[in-house]
């Protein structure tokens, strides 16, 4: 991406959905036409927290969703520090504030049971072979009961980021569309 190009606010939270999907580490800083500046912290793909001028979390998602501005955005890859304060909402409700539409990426939606996850289970196996079972059952034990709404699609994002760290990030994207593709079967 052109660090220089002045994007519009569409294109900058389609960037920070991408940051999120990717499992990145670091700060997005987005600099608007009038100096405002708006950062997003993430580790993993996990949002942290949000700033935008003097707000906060909840408030400056709030506040710059309201104000829709875009600008120049960068993004500075590494270990993060949580300014005092953090707690930002979980990531798909801050992406839903800036008006994603479909934050799972349409993967999990509606999807959920022993056949969503065993369709699930299985492409985890294909990518990420012989370990397969010790991070499946890993990530199943964090996310918690697999039947809550947005469980399923936490499992799904946990396994790409695992995948992105063994592989690269193509082999991640790929295991999203073969999951995407099995689900949207069922």
């Amino acid at each position: 991406m052109d660090s220089d190009a002045v994007l519009g606010y569409a294109e900058v939270v389609r960037e920070l959905e991408r940051l999120h999907r990717e499992g990145r580490t670091g700060t997005a800083r987005v600099a608007t036409p009038d100096n405002q500046l708006l950062q997003v912290v993430f580790s993993e793909g996990a949002i942290l927290s949000v700033s935008f001028g003097t707000r906060q979390n909840v408030e400056a998602v709030r506040s710059f969703a309201a104000a829709r501005k875009g600008g120049r955005l960068r993004f500075s890859e590494g270990k993060v520090r949580v300014p005092e304060g953090g707690g930002a909402p979980d990531t798909l409700t801050v992406l839903r504030m800036l008006g994603v539409t479909d934050p799972l990426g349409g993967a999990a939606a509606g999807a959920s049971g022993p056949a969503a996850l065993a369709a699930v289970e299985s492409e985890a196996v294909e990518f990420l072979g012989p370990m397969a079972s010790i991070v499946w059952e890993e990530q199943l034990a964090r996310i918690g009961d697999p039947d809550k709404p947005g469980a399923l699609q936490r499992l799904i994002d946990a396994l790409a980021r695992e995948i992105s760290r063994i592989g690269d990030a193509d082999k991640a994207e790929q295991f999203r569309a073969a999951v995407a593709k099995k689900l949207g079967a069922k």
